[in-house]
Order: structure tokens, then sequence, then C-alpha cells
């Protein structure tokens, strides 16, 4: 359906030093309610409703660029949790609301 180019958009990321409150707030913008994995799956099934080809055609391009942002979002809050102690994202609004939902874990 959709073909997934195994290299990032940039490699281009200075990063100065890992962040885990950042990493905290980053977390709400992977998967809170206005984050990139809610904006994806909406226009994901928005298209299954669609009858012109067209306009389903776009609902489809625009999740799957979503998904690229989810992607980018992940790095960046891989970068900043790495070899340090996680605890701090983990106090993340996301997981006060609905659980402990997806672990940093390497």
């Amino acid at each position: 359906m959709f073909f997934h180019k195994k290299e990032p958009i940039s490699t281009v990321v200075n990063v100065d030093g890992a962040n885990p409150r950042f990493a905290q707030l980053l977390l709400e913008q992977f998967g809170g309610a206005t984050g990139e994995l809610t904006a994806a799956l909406q226009y994901w099934v928005q298209s299954f409703h669609c009858e012109d080809a067209g306009i389903k055609d776009m609902l489809q391009d625009i999740a799957i660029e979503e998904f690229s942002h989810l992607e980018m979002v992940g790095k960046l809050i891989e970068v900043h949790t790495k070899n340090v102690d996680q605890t701090e994202a983990y106090k993340s609004t996301l997981f006060a609301v609905r659980g402990v939902g997806p672990h940093l874990i390497r």
C-alpha cells in the first residue's frame, strides 16, 4: 500500500545532550490527543470512508506524512533519553491520562 524509505528525511540533527524533561514534552506530541499518531490515524480512517478516489488518495498521503512526523518525534525522544535515567520522561501527562504506554526501552 505504501513504501517505507529506510533513511531519514534529514540526517542533520544537532543535540547538545540528553534532556529527559524535553523528551517528556515530546511524548505528548508523539501520542497525545493532538499528537502525530492521533493525526495520522484520523486521516487514515477518514480515507476508508471516501468514495472519491482522489480525495481518498490525498487523505492517505497526508496520513503517511503524519507517520513520518511520528518517526521524527520518536527519534528526538530517543536522542533525549539515550544513556540517562528515563524516569523524568515517564512523568508525562500522556502516561498520567492513559496509563503506562510505550516505553523507551533499549
